[in-house]
């Protein structure tokens, strides 16, 4: 794909997620994407929203969640890495409630 493709794609996943942001594919796709753009980081952060989202939701078994949590192996993501991302996200939400209230 070109890179003015994953660009668009980004851009409408980003759009789609705006909407709904548990939407897991499109949290998969775009991770798919960033890790083609060497964007491993991000990926990660997707695939641990998407990972999370399932969990929450009590479906952390079967095809998909499995898949999740392969990839993220394979991306070489840890622990350490997990509570990392979920302090930034914590840290995000005390932001955008700061923001909502002014």
């Amino acid at each position: 794909m070109v890179k003015e493709d994953y660009d668009k794609a980004l851009s409408t996943l980003d759009m789609v997620l705006r909407i709904n942001g548990q939407h897991v594919p499109s949290l998969i796709l775009s991770a798919s994407i960033l890790y083609e753009k060497k964007d491993t980081e991000q990926a990660i952060l997707y695939l641990k929203a998407a990972k999370e989202i399932l969990e929450v939701n009590k479906l952390d078994t079967g095809e998909t969640y499995d898949n999740i949590v392969k990839s993220l192996e394979q991306l070489g993501a840890t622990q350490e890495d997990t509570e990392k991302v979920e302090e930034v996200q914590k840290e995000a939400e005390k932001i955008e409630e700061g923001t909502a209230s002014d």
